[in-house]
C-alpha cells in the first residue's frame, strides 16, 4: 500500500501554558490534532497538571494514530461521531435531556420506562447499530405493540389542562 502520510510527531513544550500536538501530513495536507477526538479516543493531553502526564497522554495520542495511519483507518474530516450514534446512545441522550427540564414525575418514569421497553425490545446487533441503520419496520413493530395506557403520556407532560379549560360538567 502507498504511504500517503508523513510519520506523527509530537510538538511540545515543557510550559503547561503552550499547547502539544500532534503534526503530520496526510495527502499532502497538515494536520494537527490535539486530542483524541477525532479517533474516537478520550485522550487529552492539553488538560493534563504536570508535564509527564501531559507527555505520557500525547505520546499514546501518537501512537494511536501512528496505528490508525498503518491501518488505513484514519480517515481526517470523517467524523467517528457516527461510531458513537448506536441505537442505545441517541434515545439515553434524549431521556438524559428530559431529566433535567421542568416535567411531571409520573411523565417522566413513563418516558423510563419505555426507553427501558425499547432497549430490551432490540436485539443485542441492533443495539450495535447506528440509528441511521436501524430497520423501521423494527421501530414500528415495538409501536405498534406499545399498550395503549402510554398514550396518556401527553396529558401527563401537560398537566390536567382539562381541569383548568373549564369543559367540566356542573
Amino acid at each position: 500500500m502507498l504511504s500517503n502520510y508523513s510519520p506523527p510527531i509530537i510538538r511540545s513544550s515543557n510550559d503547561l501554558s503552550k499547547r502539544v500536538y500532534i503534526e503530520f501530513y496526510y495527502n499532502s495536507k497538515r494536520i494537527r490534532l490535539y486530542n483524541g477526538n477525532c479517533i474516537g479516543l478520550k485522550l487529552h493531553p492539553n488538560r493534563a497538571k504536570t508535564s509527564q502526564l501531559r507527555d505520557k497522554i500525547v505520546k499514546r495520542l501518537r501512537n494511536e494514530i501512528e496505528v490508525r495511519l498503518n491501518d488505513g483507518r484514519y480517515h481526517p474530516g470523517v467524523s467517528n461521531k457516527r461510531n458513537e450514534r448506536r441505537a442505545s446512545t441517541p434515545f439515553t441522550s434524549a431521556l438524559k435531556a428530559k431529566d433535567d427540564i421542568y416535567l411531571i414525575t409520573t411523565y417522566k418514569v413513563t418516558l423510563r420506562d419505555i426507553h427501558n421497553k425499547f432497549l430490551n425490545f432490540l436485539t443485542k446487533e441492533e443495539r450495535l447499530l447506528n440509528v441511521e441503520d436501524l430497520p423501521v419496520d423494527r421501530i414500528q413493530e415495538f409501536l405498534f405493540n406499545q399498550q395503549p395506557g402510554t398514550g396518556s403520556m401527553i396529558s401527563l407532560q401537560l398537566g390536567s389542562r382539562e381541569e383548568s379549560v373549564g369543559d367540566k360538567d356542573c
